[in-house]
């Protein structure tokens, strides 16, 4: 999870920093069976942004959470896929 703090240039864009990584990551968001559920992540979402707002006296609106899942097979461990490894 990465939490980003956009500054006043960034927070005005009206389009994704780099479409084509927004889009690898809409068709990775289907892979529910390996990942949170939805409402797991609309809770951790909500959760965030409060504790964000809270101790940075920030807008709630201004605070943006990304949670970026990776399946197995893309990454590895000692050479093997995580998949292949069962982790």
């Amino acid at each position: 999870m990465r939490l980003l703090f956009p500054g006043p240039r960034q927070a005005a864009r009206s389009r994704p920093l780099n479409p084509q990584k927004e889009h690898n990551n809409a068709n990775r968001s289907r892979l529910h069976d390996r990942g949170r559920t939805p409402n797991q992540k609309e809770s951790l979402i909500r959760q965030v942004t409060d504790a964000v707002a809270d101790s940075l006296q920030a807008p709630p609106a201004n605070v943006r959470v990304i949670i970026s899942e990776i399946p197995k097979s893309d990454y590895g461990i000692g050479g093997e896929t995580a998949e292949r490894l069962g982790r």
